[in-house]
C-alpha cells in the first residue's frame, strides 16, 4: 500500500502498514484479496480515494471496474459510494489483467461492428503460470 505524500518526512515505520490519518491525498493499493478489504475500506471511510489493483471489491455494484481508455464514464458510480462513505472517500478498482487486455482490443471493434457476443478462453498455463490448463491445449 502506498500513498502519494505531500511531505516525505512523515513515513510509516518499516514493517507497519499505514493507517489513517495519512500525510497524503490518496491511497494506491495492491493488497491481495478479501482479507485485506477492511484495511482499504478503512481508508475510504476516513475520506481517502483508494485506487486498488486487487479483486476484493470487483463484485461490489458501486465500485467501478475502470479501464480509463474504454469506460471512464463508470466513474459515475462514485456518486453511489457517497452513501457508503459520507466522508468523501471512495474505492476504484480494475478488472483482472487478461480482461483489461481483451477489452482494450475489443472496444474499438465493438464500436465499429456492434457484435453481440464474444467468447474467450484464458490459458495461463501456456506462460508457465499454472499447469492446470495444459490439458486443455492438448500439450503434455
Amino acid at each position: 500500500m502506498a500513498t502519494c505524500r505531500r511531505n516525505a518526512s512523515s513515513r510509516s515505520r518499516a514493517g507497519q502498514a499505514p493507517t489513517p490519518p495519512l500525510d497524503g491525498d490518496l491511497v494506491f493499493s495492491s493488497l491481495p484479496g478479501a482479507h485485506r478489504a477492511k484495511r482499504k475500506e478503512g481508508f475510504a471511510e476516513a475520506g481517502y480515494p483508494v485506487i486498488s489493483n486487487s479483486s476484493a471489491f470487483r463484485m461490489d455494484e458501486d465500485v467501478p471496474l475502470l479501464i480509463p481508455e474504454v469506460n471512464h464514464e463508470h466513474l459515475g458510480l462514485l456518486e453511489l459510494q457517497r452513501r457508503r462513505y459520507p466522508s468523501g472517500g471512495y474505492i476504484v478498482t480494475n478488472p483482472n489483467c487478461s480482461t483489461i487486455m481483451i477489452v482494450m482490443a475489443l472496444a474499438p471493434l465493438q464500436t465499429a461492428f456492434r457484435f453481440l457476443k464474444q467468447w474467450r478462453r484464458r490459458c495461463r498455463a501456456l506462460s508457465g503460470a499454472e499447469l492446470s490448463g495444459v490439458g486443455f491445449t492438448g500439450h503434455h
